[in-house]
């Protein structure tokens, strides 16, 4: 009469094991990259006079948290080096808001809420996989920097001709074959960064309507301010871009001559 017992504590042990099984499986599987808490943002926040400064960086986060909500009078977000696919349409409350780096993110296409915020002067949004730009970014009207290097860009809109404080622009890393022809409207530009791109030289014709002012189309320039340390391929940024006589790059000869003699055909070289 023992033996049946022994098996039912078996049984029972053997149950018990895969249901407390199934449940360690199931937490696992619910689990997912953590939310920041609200003190953890809140920690975030820096106040440099009347700029709120919000750094959201390397936090590993898909989505903007809501506690970010009340966090609306900020001037500038840094969301840099997450997985962020998409941003949330409270993102339009935003009004003050100047600078927006979403640079290192998994964006395939820009979020329209972008153009929501009115004050905007400068987006960062290298390194992604974007493969085209809405026409809509010509809303924002009072940008005056735009990267969007290393992302698979073949185009821009044309609508970007709207953008008429735009001074630099950077296109580094995609797959342009030629110059945008709405990109040569520009009179007010300081520098464009073509580097890594499929095109091999940019030809005089297409640099010529861009001489107004000094402005310049050399490859060898800045990817963006914040990606110069970790993106694919560094870049040297022009200290002096609006200053041609000191123009300098990376002790490379073989650049130097290159730029030297790009400016001498557009008559911006400086004289012997």
């Amino acid at each position: 009469m023992v033996l049946p017992s022994k098996k039912k504590t078996n049984l029972n042990s053997t149950s018990k094991s895969k249901k407390s099984a199934t449940k360690k499986t199931q937490s696992k599987a619910v689990k997912g990259p953590k939310q920041p808490a609200s003190q953890e943002i809140d920690s975030k926040v820096k106040r440099e006079g009347k700029k709120v400064l919000l750094h959201l960086s390397r936090m590993k986060i898909k989505s903007l948290p809501d506690e970010v909500r009340k966090i609306k009078d900020a001037s500038e977000l840094y969301l840099d080096r997450n997985l962020i696919e998409t941003l949330p349409k409270f993102m339009a409350e935003f009004k003050t808001l100047t600078v927006l780096d979403l640079h290192s993110n998994n964006l395939k296409t820009m979020p329209l809420i972008i153009t929501c915020l009115p004050h905007l002067r400068v987006l960062n949004l290298c390194d992604n996989h974007l493969t085209s730009i809405p026409p809509e970014i010509g809303q924002l009207t009072k940008l005056r920097e735009l990267y969007l290097g290393l992302n698979k860009l073949k185009s821009v809109p044309s609508q970007i001709c709207s953008l008429k404080q735009l001074q630099r622009i950077g296109l580094s890393d995609n797959k342009f074959v030629r110059v945008p022809k709405c990109l040569r409207q520009f009179k007010q530009l300081v520098a464009i960064n073509f580097k890594g791109n499929p095109f091999l030289n940019v030809t005089i014709k297409e640099c010529a309507p861009m001489r107004p002012k000094g402005m310049l189309v050399i490859r060898e320039s800045v990817l963006c301010r914040t990606c110069q340390s970790m993106c694919q391929s560094f870049r040297e940024r022009l200290e002096n871009a609006q200053t041609v006589p000191s123009i300098q790059t990376r002790n490379d000869s073989s650049i130097n001559d290159r730029v030297n003699t790009l400016l001498r055909q557009l008559q911006l070289a400086p004289r012997k």
